[in-house]
């Protein structure tokens, strides 16, 4: 049994954008926070190997930026920053979001001296009330690489116009399964050049 995930992690930043609507219950909010502490815990957190950066997002005029690249240079630092996330509701507006994130993106990279791979993972439940197609494809062509992690309410082609692609796509029934879908979607984002070895947390 091991707890790590990318063992000789290659360097990559890693942006984690958070749907907070009202939509999702508390305790689903906390089912959200504990997936993603589960998935960033299986890299190798540092300012020289994989940094994160998460954004909570519901209505245009609500996003938050919840932790900014190199505030958390350790697992632990980061886990629970994640864990302290306070949801803040309202509407579901990704597209916004998106657009928010390619600016977000651009500064933050900034920070880094030498170009690495960029991975956006979106953790949305519901449709997104504004269009999220030219957002990402704006994404895309500033090479990030982004995950669509829907569960119940979300929208389907949404989640594909996101990733532009189905092998990017995840969808779950409830919450409670996202824990299954952890390691599926590290080794994806490792075989991506993140890191040289997968080892599954099993």
């Amino acid at each position: 049994r091991s707890k790590e995930g990318c063992i000789d992690t290659e360097e990559a930043d890693i942006y984690l954008l958070i749907d907070g609507s009202g939509s999702i219950t508390a305790e689903n909010f906390d089912d959200m926070k504990n997936f993603l502490k589960g998935v960033v815990d299986m890299f190798t957190i540092g300012p020289h190997t994989v940094r994160v950066a998460a954004v909570q997002y519901a209505e245009p005029n609500s996003i938050q930026v919840e932790m900014k690249m190199d505030m958390y240079s350790t697992n632990k630092a980061l886990s629970e920053a994640i864990l302290n996330i306070r949801q803040i509701g309202g509407g579901t507006s990704t597209g916004a979001a998106l657009d928010y994130m390619l600016q977000f993106i651009k500064e933050s990279s900034r920070s880094h001296p030498r170009k690495v791979p960029c991975y956006l993972i979106v953790l949305t439940d519901g449709e997104s009330q504004d269009s999220v197609k030219e957002p990402a494809e704006r994404l895309r062509a500033e090479n990030v690489s982004a995950y669509a992690i829907g569960v119940k309410e979300a929208n389907k082609a949404q989640l594909h116009e996101i990733a532009g692609s189905d092998k990017q796509v995840y969808f779950v029934e409830d919450f409670d399964a996202l824990k299954d879908i952890k390691n599926q979607l590290v080794q994806q984002i490792c075989s991506k050049e993140a890191c040289k070895n997968m080892k599954a947390d099993i």
